[in-house]
């Protein structure tokens, strides 16, 4: 998971950081391109004295672990494609929902219409029948918490 064909760790100087597009409770996440491939990830950075002092280091061990386990086996599940670290954070190379989070599209239609709201719960019940599949349990399911992709299915 993180390395690179080659066998050398991805690391920050792989990537060309662009503009914040979240912001979490120990981490911030960033739109990236991967100076390799040109593709578009989401990258979320974890500041390790942070996580350390407000003692999350479980948390982010249990995200990291759940992500990867998950993340390759449905589409409607963010993918964890690498992990590194440098001196002071820790970073998780992730899909990246090119239409951000599905809060902030309620937000901007004001309400979505009875086919969008079939289309979309149909996809959260798939995504959330699977992971408790694998035990998983998502204990803080909302709209700012899925994600849109490219193609508007739901992650």
């Amino acid at each position: 998971m993180s390395t690179v064909p080659s066998g050398r760790k991805k690391s920050v100087k792989d990537y060309q950081f662009g503009t914040r597009i979240g912001e979490g409770s120990y981490s911030t996440v960033f739109s990236a391109i991967d100076l390799q491939t040109n593709r578009t990830f989401a990258i979320k950075v974890l500041s390790k004295r942070h996580i350390v002092k407000e003692n999350k280091i479980k948390y982010v061990n249990i995200e990291k672990t759940t992500l990867h386990r998950l993340g390759q086996q449905h589409p409607g599940i963010v993918q964890l494609y690498y992990t590194f670290q440098d001196e002071s954070s820790l970073f998780f190379v992730l899909d990246f929902a090119e239409y951000g989070e599905l809060l902030s599209i309620i937000r901007k239609f004001g309400s979505l219409s009875e086919a969008v709201l079939k289309f979309y719960m149909c996809q959260l019940l798939d995504a959330v029948k699977f992971i408790h599949l694998k035990g998983v349990i998502h204990r803080d399911l909302k709209p700012e918490n899925v994600l849109v992709g490219h193609d508007f299915n739901l992650k």
